[in-house]
């Protein structure tokens, strides 16, 4: 079935070839070694070619008005399109996971089929390209069900079903009607489809080269246009074609201002938009001055806005605080965040991609959490924290990727400006609170002072009654209550006024090996009569430079006390300490007791805190006083083993001396 005119196939075979010449370009820039890409690349190449022979052929007939189209271009354009359907071929074997070896038929029938249309074998010729077909549509058919995406998977079954409208086209109008050069199309169509949509096999189309192809696409049928009005001028009214090609081109410049316009409007709209998409999200985060509701507010506009299927946003200091969006968190992933904080200081990118970095270890860190994006949140040199992003379906951010690696330093600056007012209004509220418990401090010694005359006052007259027989006889019991809860009472009392005192200054280089050993043995005598046993493990020649042994003594008889308490004299306590790297002591005792619950180790060592029922709690606080008056730092652990037991550890500045 020949056309009337070459016009309509010289059009469509000079599309074809640009399309096809076209993806091959992008796939050429991915530089892949990957067998399916160079097959996807060689396909690619090899039916552009024959799109563009056949384009040749028929400008050559047009040019030399010759009624047959030249014959070298159409032999070389049996070649390369017998050649591209074994490629593809090939390529439906790879992406279908199969071996190789199933292609090497179709290789091998190549040259025979060249020969058979050549030599005027048509049907068999046409017979070897409709099973080429089937086999690939079986092919893709079969990679459909293992693709690892849903976009894949839907690609595959597109393809497959592309290619076999080829063949009902050819059965339907013929195999040289225009019907099965359209259809040819398709299969490229769908691939060009997917890579612009979802970067199908990591092949990027970027928003601005289609605004470009949209554009050329224009302005050809423009001038396709002037010349039919041309034509149609000079037969109708025998006007000069060339005065009306040249007016109509004229127009086109005043076309082309308000078109110039538009298209600036087109670029800077998107730019403009995540300007001021950024500028709004920035000021709203400086009304959040809670960091941890700060990032989950971060997370959750840049993921809806631009389109993310899951953000984290997470920070690398302590204690690390995180925002994510998306339905699918990051998993645990988060044990990783302090390997990938080294690593990501280490190589020092503004931006790592999965399938661009050349770092092993990112990479896995990338796959191994599920996402695509790894974005370092910098400050004045140093990592804040850093922004995942899991963009799927698609693969690449494309030009948003500018836009976010802009925005990463504005919100890099908002956590920065967020962690400096939560500081300033931690210190103002621990100043705050300092005055408060300094001037209950001054209240509670006066108050302690008033209490401890009359305390004295009555234990002394209850000590006195007891030396009468008679009295003795009759309220011997209760008088030992009065002294007990007496002593009780004075305890407290000189806990209140050893809290409100300022702690004596270090003026001596404390042996602590031989204080802790002592203490040890005196905690063992102590207790040597009930079930409670005493363990000591400590490092010889300990020293602490520049301290207090009252305070020490002070430190492990409240750590022990309350270690007492927790076992009710029935377990053992274990009083360790040993020399660590970078000149520091550890000092630690544990208990086995019921352990204390997570949520309320901090609050332990505040003042007045306590969960027993006759306690003034300040014990561990006068402990984080002390040793933080030594320059040190305490800490709980619990449970210590089989969800029971607490280890309190001191960590003190000093050397082995």
């Amino acid at each position: 079935m020949q056309p009337p005119s070459d016009v309509p196939w010289l059009v469509l075979f000079a599309v074809g070839a640009a399309l096809h010449f076209f993806l091959a370009a992008v796939v050429i820039q991915k530089r892949s070694s990957a067998t399916a890409d160079r097959l996807v690349l060689a396909a690619l190449l090899a039916v552009g070619l024959w799109h563009g022979s056949r384009a040749g052929s028929l400008l050559h007939r047009t040019l030399t008005e010759q009624e047959s189209e030249n014959s070298v271009l159409l032999g070389l354009g049996v070649a390369v399109l017998v050649a591209a359907l074994a490629l593809v071929v090939h390529a439906g074997v790879a992406w279908a996971g199969l071996t190789n070896w199933l292609a090497a038929p179709v290789y091998a029938l190549t040259p025979a089929a060249w020969w058979l249309e050549r030599s005027g074998h048509h049907e068999i010729y046409r017979l070897w390209v409709v099973l080429t077909l089937v086999w690939t549509v079986a092919l893709c058919i079969r990679a459909s069900r293992g693709g690892a995406e849903i976009h894949e998977r839907r690609f595959f079954n597109l393809f497959a079903a592309a290619l076999s409208l080829i063949l009902l086209a050819a059965a339907a109008f013929g195999p040289d009607s225009s019907s099965v050069v359209l259809a040819s199309l398709l299969p490229t169509a769908v691939f060009a489809r997917y890579v612009y949509r979802y970067n199908l096999f990591g092949l990027i189309i970027g928003q601005r080269i289609v605004f470009a192809l949209k554009l050329g696409i224009v302005f050809a049928v423009y001038l396709l246009a002037i010349r039919a009005v041309a034509m149609y001028v000079r037969e109708t009214y025998g006007f000069d074609e060339k005065i009306v090609e040249v007016v109509l081109i004229i127009a086109a410049t005043l076309i082309w201002l308000p078109l110039y316009g538009w298209m600036t409007r087109f670029f800077s709209k998107r730019t403009k938009l995540y300007a001021d998409f950024s500028k709004r999200l920035i000021e709203e985060a400086a009304r959040i001055l809670d960091l941890r509701k700060r990032l989950q507010y971060i997370a959750e506009e840049v993921g809806r806005t631009f389109d993310l299927r899951r953000v984290v946003l997470a920070t690398v200091g302590e204690p690390p605080m995180r925002g994510e969006y998306g339905m699918e968190t990051a998993g645990g992933c988060g044990e990783q965040l302090g390997v990938v904080k080294d690593l990501v200081q280490s190589l020092g990118a503004d931006v790592y991609h999965k399938d661009r970095t050349a770092s092993a270890e990112m990479r896995r860190f990338l796959t191994d959490c599920g996402f695509n994006y790894l974005f370092p949140l910098r400050y004045e040199g140093g990592l804040l924290g850093i922004l995942l992003l899991d963009t799927s379906p698609r693969l690449y951010l494309d030009e948003n990727e500018a836009i976010l690696l802009g925005m990463s330093r504005q919100i890099s600056h908002s956590i920065e400006t967020c962690r400096l007012i939560e500081e300033k209004i931690g210190l103002e509220r621990a100043l705050a609170r300092q005055e408060h418990l300094a001037s209950l401090g001054k209240v509670a010694a006066t108050i302690a002072h008033e209490i401890k005359n009359p305390l004295s006052s009555v234990r002394t007259l209850a000590q006195l009654m007891r030396e009468d027989s008679e009295v003795r006889e009759k309220y011997d019991r209760d008088l030992g209550y009065m002294i007990g809860e007496t002593d009780r009472l004075n305890r407290s009392v000189l806990q209140v006024l050893d809290f409100s005192r300022p702690v004596p200054e270090q003026t001596r280089d404390v042996n602590l090996s031989e204080l802790l050993e002592t203490m040890g043995q005196m905690l063992e005598r102590q207790y040597s009569g009930g079930q409670l046993r005493v363990a000591t493990k400590i490092e010889p020649k300990l020293w602490l430079r520049g301290s207090s042994p009252e305070i020490i003594k002070q430190v492990v008889l409240n750590l022990a006390l309350n270690a007492v308490q927790a076992m009710g004299e029935n377990g053992e306590i274990r009083l360790e300490a040993e020399g660590v790297p970078g000149g520091k002591i550890v000092l630690a005792v544990t208990d086995q007791g019921p352990g204390i619950p997570e949520a309320i180790h901090e609050k332990i060592f505040e003042a007045f805190f306590t969960t027993k029922q006759r306690g003034t709690g300040l014990g561990l606080a006068i402990v984080r006083k002390n040793v933080r008056h030594l320059g040190g730092e305490i800490i709980v652990e619990s449970p210590v083993a089989e969800g029971r037991g607490t280890r309190m550890v001191v960590t003190l500045p000093a050397g082995i001396k």
